[in-house]
This record gives structure tokens, sequence and C-alpha cells, in this order.
């Protein structure tokens, strides 16, 4: 039997999720790998899918796409979730282990390599950073000869460690099942059971996240709870042989994970405030609204409990969010420092890129920015191909609005009295001023890719001038804010023309790094930013707003602008034109002068003024909000 490894597995994952073809050029770019390494991985996985009888197909000039028999195709979906057809890497078989140890009373080498299909040697040398994660939450790890190998420390330190690792993989099925087959804790699932749906009856108790909230109760009971034969209880909520010591040892333990429905909570106050400011933005209907701030305070219960007792974590996405989604970041930065509720409660960034993405999703609820585009079909042949056009280009965009086919003529025509924000058109076509895509007349894979990167791009940028429009209306300026409150005046250049975008962030960044603020380094992670996340940082018309992270190489807060005369294509991702570039150093994590830049940046006057050639360094110095 072939088994595959990591990303083996996760290109067929994506293979089987995908209903059109895919060119090999986009699977590179997707899994940041070359098109000769995975030709080479399809070769492989064209051998292990014979045995489900499923073929990929490959099609010249049109992509890939695997050859779907449903039956054979479920067994697969399923098969591909198992450790039998797949290779841990390091990082998946460490959390393995590590799991394993935790939710077993003993546990040798010898099974852990079983489990894992690895050889006794393997795991022995990955023990050294497992024993080093272990200490770091202050829970040791005992081994004896003979006997197996257990965990030893106070129960609250053992739960954080299990909570920690639980936090990333619950929703790992191929960690899960392994888990599942392989330890103590599932004996307790009735149990869990049991107890939580009791608690949701008879004390008005919710759970945003139960299934995540279950696999903890289970390794509560399984770990903490020593007697189940005597003191017998007739409570309502817990099985009939727990003893009431038993019961208040798992309600302390539990106590941070449920949420009661109690509108003078700490973290429902919090909630309602976030929601409340985010439905100012833009309207939030009230089951959402509901559903949104009981998901929230749930997840501000456990965080007010960390940052209360100082208990660190790591959020793994904290640069991308940072990145892709910086407006909703700083929001929920900024609120959370002026909730008085909070009464001097300071979140960590990692905190806050957790509650910033569930804010994040409200607000993307809340706004249907597709419904609101208009998309103008431009063709100059016959009848036949502009319904073939009209009707293809509807099965792919269902949520704008589509007017035409028209003829370039008719098209300017209604440009004039109109708003379009797309201009799809077949051949060539001249109208300024308005973002325009050439397709073939049939519409073939390469030209659906395109339209939907674009109208990402356009749908993007709406969003974030819906949210700056509704941020700024409500919430009165208190004070002029001018560019030079936020930087100093040799920080600001202006040039005719740079031609590679790459080239434009470096030149911007030059008097950062003259004034030693900045390293060389935080440039090249800025421009590795751009290339992996694509154009997030351009968040007001031709304006880019580039930082990398906070530990990558800068000495103190700054800024710099550099306009250009001539906008440069930026990025390679999703281009955008740009001719602003703004490079923003943040040491300090609680002052960023992001949202007071947009407010600058975005006003029409500024904008306006920053096009025109006769702009000067002064006047630039002089722009407020």
């Amino acid at each position: 039997m072939l088994v595959l490894t990591k990303r083996q597995n996760n290109i067929l994952i994506f293979l089987t999720t995908l209903n059109n073809s895919i060119k090999i050029e986009q699977l590179a770019e997707k899994f940041k790998v070359s098109s000769r390494t995975i030709r080479n991985e399809l070769h492989v996985i064209d051998g292990f899918l014979n045995e489900y009888k499923i073929k990929i197909i490959r099609k010249p000039s049109v992509g890939i796409y695997l050859e779907k028999d449903k039956d054979n195709f479920i067994k697969l979906r399923n098969d591909l979730n198992l450790i039998d057809y797949r290779i841990l890497d390091f990082e998946e078989r460490n959390i393995v282990i590590s799991l394993l140890i935790l939710c077993n009373k003993k546990i040798t080498f010898d099974k852990l390599a079983n489990i894992c299909l690895i050889s006794k040697q393997t795991v022995i040398n990955s023990f050294k950073s497992i024993e080093k994660y272990f200490l770091d939450y202050g829970v040791n790890i005992i081994k004896s000869q003979g006997k197996g190998i257990t965990v030893y420390s106070n129960q609250e330190s053992i739960l954080n460690l299990f909570e920690n690792i639980l936090e990333t993989t619950y929703k790992n099925e191929l960690i899960m099942n392994l888990l599942f087959k392989n330890s103590e804790i599932y004996k307790f699932d009735a149990d869990a059971s049991l107890i939580l749906n009791n608690l949701s009856k008879e004390k008005n108790v919710y759970f945003s996240n139960e299934d995540k909230i279950k696999i903890l109760l289970k390794f509560i009971i399984f770990r903490f709870v020593d007697d189940f034969t005597i003191n017998k209880t007739n409570n309502k909520i817990y099985p009939s042989y727990f003893s009431e010591e038993n019961i208040n040892k798992i309600e302390k333990l539990m106590e941070k994970y449920v949420v009661i429905n109690n509108s003078k909570s700490l973290e429902y106050k919090v909630a309602v405030y976030l929601i409340e400011k985010l439905d100012k933005i833009n309207k939030i209907d009230k089951i959402n609204k509901e559903y949104f701030i009981n998901g929230l305070t749930n997840h501000l219960r456990l965080a007010i409990y960390r940052e209360k007792n100082n208990i660190k974590i790591e959020n793994e996405l904290l640069s991308q969010i940072k990145i892709r989604i910086p407006l909703i970041f700083e929001f929920t930065k900024r609120e959370l420092l002026m909730c008085e509720a909070l009464d001097g409660i300071i979140f960590s960034e990692n905190e806050i890129a957790y509650i910033s993405m569930y804010l994040a999703s409200a607000y993307e609820k809340s706004i249907n920015l597709y419904s609101k585009l208009n998309i103008l079909l431009v063709c100059s042949f016959g009848l036949a191909t502009s319904t073939i056009l009209k009707t293809r280009i509807l099965k792919i965009i269902q949520d704008c609005n589509i007017i035409g086919p028209l003829s370039e003529s008719e098209a300017k025509t209604y440009i004039n009295k109109n708003k379009v924000d797309l201009i799809i058109c077949t051949g060539n076509c001249f109208i300024e001023d308005i973002e325009l895509i050439s397709v073939n007349p049939l519409i073939d894979t390469s030209d659906i890719e395109i339209i939907k990167n674009k109208l990402f791009q356009i749908s993007y940028t709406k969003s974030c001038e819906n949210f700056i429009s509704g941020y700024v209306k409500n919430n009165e300026l208190n004070k002029k804010t001018y560019i030079k409150d936020l930087l100093v005046y040799d920080c600001i250049q202006i040039i005719d023309e740079i031609d590679d975008w790459e080239i434009a962030i470096q030149t911007s960044a030059k008097p950062l790094i003259k004034k030693g603020l900045i390293e060389n380094r935080y440039v090249t992670k800025m421009i590795d930013a751009v290339k992996q996340f694509g154009t997030y940082m351009v968040l007001v018309e031709e304006t880019a707003f580039v930082h990398a992270g906070v530990d990558d190489g800068i000495k103190d807060d700054c800024t710099s602008i550099l306009i250009l005369r001539k906008p440069v294509t930026f990025g390679y991702k999703n281009p955008k034109s740009v001719r602003n570039i703004v490079i923003l150093g943040i040491k300090n994590k609680i002052n960023n002068p992001l949202i007071d830049l947009i407010y600058i940046f975005e006003k029409e006057d500024n904008l306006k003024r920053l096009k025109e050639k006769s702009i000067d360094i002064d006047e630039i110095y002089l722009m407020h909000n």
C-alpha cells in the first residue's frame, strides 16, 4: 500500500474540493513549490489513486482535475484523514506524541512508535523537544524503565498544556482519529455528553464550541477524577456515581470554559460593546448580532481568564491577520483599550488577533459587497457570441449586477450616466478610469481565475472603503491630525518613477534605515509579506500601507512616505496600481498611526492633490484628516 507525505496528502485533498480544472503553475503557487515538484508529487498521487480507480485527468492548456466516481470518491475523502494513508510530518508527530502522553496514564516508547508508524529510536530522538515544551508549562515527563511514560505536575498546569495543544488541533481529523483510537479519555464520552446536556438544561449554560469543550471535559474526568464508586450523590447534572468531591473538582476546572447567559458578566459586556461598535459601522441584523455576541462572549471568557492569570498563548496567524485584515485588527485593539468595562485589562496582540477574527467574520457577514458590484459586459461580436458570453458570466458571477453585453460606443454612453466597477470585454476595448478585463468570448479556465481574482480585489477595496467611511462617520475626530504629527519631514520622498514595486518599497524605507530605526531585514520581511499574502495592504486608492512584524528588525516607532508621480504595478498576486507607499515600523504595540494615516490618505482632496505633478513635500507634510 502506497503512503503519502503531508504535502502529497494536502495536494490530493485540495484536488478533491475543486469543481473546475487547475493548472500545474497555480498548484505550484498555492503550495509554494516549483512546477517540477508538483509534477513529481502528482506522479506519486497517480499511483496512490490506482487503488481507488480514480484518475488525474490532464488536458493541455486547460489543466488537471480528478475523474470522480461517487462511491470511490467518498471512500478516498474518508481515508485521507487516516494515518494508514499518510506520513506524519515532524510537527504533527510531536503533537500526537504529546497528546498520547497526556491522555494515557502510562504509555511506552514502543506503543508511541507503533501508533505513529515510526521507529522507537525516532520517538526517542523527538523527546528532548517534547520534554522542553512540557517544562515551559511546568509539566514534568517521568520515564520509568519497564513501566512507561507519565506526567507529573499540578492539575492547572496539565490542563493549560492540554488546552493549548488542543486549540490548534481539535479540528484536525487525522490527529483526533489517532487520539480517539489510542487514548483512555474516550471511555468517558457518554459521561461528558450527559454532563454538557444537563448543564445546558439545568444551569442555562451554552457552548459555542461544544466539540472542543467535550474533549476538554473528557480529559478532565480522565485525568483528575479518581474515585467513581464512593460517596454517591443525587446531583441532577452529573452521573450518579460521581462523588460531591469529584463534582466540585470538575466544576472548578471547567469554570473558565463554561459561558452562562448572564448579561452582567464582564465578557458579555465587552462582547456587546465590540459588536455594537461594529454595528454602527455596518448594520448587523438581530439574529446574527445575537449569534456573534454569544460566540464572542465565550471566547472572551477564556481570553480574560488568561490575561488575569498571566497565561500566554501564541497565535500562529498573528502576522497574517495584521496584514490581511489590518483595519479590523487596529479597530479591535483601539476599542479594547477604550472599553471601560475591562478596567485596565490589556490584551496581548495574540489575543487581539483571535478577537479580531470574530469581528472580521461578523463584519463580512453583515456586508454582501458582491451584490453591490456593477459589472459591464462589452462585446463587439454578434448576438450569438454575446448571448454565450452573458450566460457563462452569469454562471461564474451570481451575486453581481450584470449589465449588457453592449457595444463599445453604447458602453461609453452608459458609463457617463451610471457607476461601473468592472468591465469584462472581448477583443480590444479602450475605456479610461475603470478596471477592465479582456477575455475569450467563450470564457476559458484562465479567464475564470482572472475574473474571480479581480472581483475579490474590487470587493476587498470596497470593504475597506466602507469600513473607513463608517468608522469615521461614527467616531468624530476630536482634533486635526497632520502628517507632521506622525513622522519627520525628511522621511517623505517624491520620485517621478520606479518600475519595480520591490525597489519602490526599498526606496521608501531608505530614510528609516539611514536613521537606524529599522534594519534591512525588516525591508526583506515587508517584501516577503507582499509576495506571500498579496496586496491586502492597499487599503486606500493607489496607497499601500506596508509593514512587517514587531520582531523583524524595528528599533523604534517610525513611518516614511514615498509618492510616485507615475504609479507602479504593486505585487504579484492580485497586482494593483500604487503611487503612494507608506512604510510603518510599529515597535509600541499600543500606538499605531495606521488608522490616522488612512483617514488622511482616504480624504478625496488629498488623494486628488497627490496625483498632481506640482505636489511638494511641504504640502504633504501639512496634509491632515
